[in-house]
């Protein structure tokens, strides 16, 4: 069936208003915010980081792209170079490691091209005050956070195993690179005769002194004022935010401690916690760290028996059903240096 034709100068209108329309009312809706993007290397990295980066941001969907080194004026951030109503994005980063971080603190690796897209999409969609919207941690900037964090990186390389727990904090404090401060109450609780039952030996030292502190009630706690940082140990129930005892990985579990997911053959046998979870650890070569304040309240014995199957299964299998029988819960977490331990605490917190 043939559609009538319009007469000739009802078309000739129907092309002016189509035109008129497309010059008044431009694309907005289609065209996509402009977003630059300059990183600011930090720290050692791989070599091929920078290009390998540029090619990662550029298929995120980024537009300009520049790597460099730092000035002393670069502000970490993200500006607005263009307007109100038709915005135009520059965002300063920073390349720390083979890690980038963009405002306020989001962290990505070069696997997580999907959620550095979605951070795009979200400042392209939304703004930089939705995406900045997330308050920083301690109040600092993303910039001093990571300061703070290499300069708690240093090793412990002491054995702190049934040794003094107020001459382990005092060794640690000297390891940080900002001073360490200590309230009266923190010094009387760590005067009180107290022995380590952990061996933090080849942990970071924000990591270790985070771990000296929890069973005893105190927190380290970073702190900045007028451009100055410093720790302060102080007692827990005082403070809003605290270091943790490491850090959730960036990385799978599998990714983060491969030899978890090794698979071995055990027989039937029945032995104490302790001495079962230190062969696991010894296994693989990683630290076991225990929350011993809420394994205490939940009255856990480490010395209890427990029953190991006869199967060919992971030590990660094999962990959760030894601490399962006892109501403990285990999680791979990793220091400020990103190498992994265990984190042993009740299930019952």
């Amino acid at each position: 069936m043939l559609l009538p034709v319009p007469p000739r100068g009802r078309c000739l209108k129907i092309i002016l208003a189509a035109m008129f329309l497309w010059i008044v009312c431009p694309q907005t809706g289609f065209s996509e915010v402009p977003v630059a993007i300059e990183v600011i290397t930090k720290g050692d990295h791989s070599l091929l980081a920078p290009q390998q980066w540029s090619r990662i941001l550029g298929e995120s969907g980024f537009g300009r792209t520049t790597i460099r080194s730092g000035r002393p004026s670069d502000a970490f951030g993200i500006k607005n170079i263009g307007s109100k109503q038709h915005p135009s994005y520059l965002v300063t980063a920073l390349l720390s490691g083979d890690t980038l971080i963009l405002p306020p603190q989001a962290r990505f690796t070069r696997q997580e091209i999907k959620p550095l897209a979605n951070w795009l999409a979200e400042l392209r969609d939304n703004g930089f005050d939705n995406v900045t919207q997330t308050e920083l941690m301690f109040g600092m900037s993303a910039e001093q956070l990571e300061t703070i964090e290499q300069g708690a990186a240093a090793v412990v390389t002491i054995s702190t195993l049934d040794k003094s727990r107020s001459e382990i904090a005092a060794n640690l404090a000297e390891n940080f690179r900002h001073p360490v401060v200590f309230t009266e109450q923190a010094k009387q609780r760590l005067a009180q005769k107290s022995v380590m039952q952990d061996e933090l030996k080849g942990l970071s030292t924000g990591t270790a002194m985070a771990t000296l502190l929890h069973p005893v009630g105190l927190v380290l706690v970073p702190q900045s004022k007028r451009g100055r940082i410093r720790w302060t140990i102080a007692e827990s129930r005082r403070q809003k935010e605290v270091w943790p005892i490491g850090w959730k990985s960036q990385k799978s579990p599998e990714k983060t401690l491969p030899a978890l997911y090794q698979s071995v053959q055990t027989q039937v046998v029945s032995l104490p916690l302790q001495t079962a979870l230190d062969q696991v650890a010894q296994k693989i070569e990683v630290p076991l760290l225990f929350d011993r304040s809420s394994i205490s309240s939940a009255q856990v014995d480490l010395k209890a028996m427990v029953k190991m199957q006869a199967q060919r299964a992971s030590y990660k299998t094999i962990l959760t059903q030894l601490l399962s029988q006892v109501g403990l819960n285990d999680e791979v977490r990793v220091d400020e240096n990103g190498n992994p331990f265990f984190w042993i605490s009740s299930s019952r917190r």
